[in-house]
């Protein structure tokens, strides 16, 4: 597995070797990417929690400018964590962990995500967005929905993360960690790393990808919470009424 990373320092080197033969852009996630020296993350939705704190700090050691691509037309899921952890959110203080409800989430299993609405009528990407904009880090990261691409490639993953690893031949680096394990491990054999070797083959270069946390990071589940500088902020969402919480120990 370790063979489809680079190394950060090799791949900034890498990118800015490439970028000198970059032919004019073919769509619109091409002629954003064009234009700097990004770094990126993709996510259904960007939410201000510790792996977007994590990948901001990434980027910038690396010298790189960071952009997350949002996948807001993807389905709302209960088994995903990423996904679930935007409806059901965690914050992280320093001896509690406290939790609250955001959304419905058996109401909206399988609808896209940007048709979730809070329990307060907001749109739940809204939401996000509006928390991403209150860390000083996160605030002025770009965003762009990359649905109507992903649609245009052919919508499954299978058909279109060549294309979609592709992006990081010459025009960015993809800052991901992609899991190796019997839970998850399936996507990454079966669609990731045959994908890796058709980009390579076509492009006669392999996508620059680095680790966004070790393959075999215990703390996995603290990457999906919220620092508790946000929580009060939440409250307010709620209300006195709707504050559905509960106090975790951490793990």
């Amino acid at each position: 597995m370790k063979w489809i990373y680079t190394a950060p320092e090799d791949a900034v080197e890498l990118l800015r070797s490439r970028r000198k033969a970059l032919k004019p852009p073919a769509d619109y996630l091409e002629q954003a990417l064009s234009g700097g020296e990004y770094a990126v993350l993709a996510r259904q939705v960007a939410s201000p929690n510790f792996e977007a704190i994590n990948f901001a700090r990434k980027a910038a050691a690396c010298g790189l400018k960071p952009l997350i691509l949002e996948y807001s037309e993807d389905k709302f899921s209960g088994e995903n964590v990423s996904k679930l952890s935007c409806g059901i959110l965690e914050f992280e203080g320093s001896k509690l962990i406290e939790q609250f409800i955001a959304c419905r989430v058996a109401a909206y299993l399988g609808k896209p995500i940007s048709t979730v609405k809070t329990l307060w009528g907001q749109p739940l990407l809204e939401f996000h967005h509006d928390m991403f904009k209150m860390l000083p880090e996160l605030a002025e990261i770009p965003t762009i929905d990359c649905s109507r691409w992903l649609h245009e490639h052919g919508r499954s993953a299978k058909n279109y993360y060549v294309h979609y690893l592709s992006l990081f031949v010459c025009h960015g680096v993809l800052f991901e960690t992609f899991p190796d394990n019997l839970e998850e491990g399936g996507f990454t054999q079966d669609i990731v790393i045959p994908a890796i070797k058709q980009a390579t083959e076509i492009h006669g270069e392999k996508p620059l990808i680095v680790p966004l946390d070790p393959p075999d990071d215990e703390a996995g589940e603290h990457w999906y919470r919220y620092p508790s500088s946000l929580e009060n902020f939440v409250r307010a969402k709620l209300g006195r009424d709707m504050v559905e919480s509960a106090a975790l120990e951490p793990k």
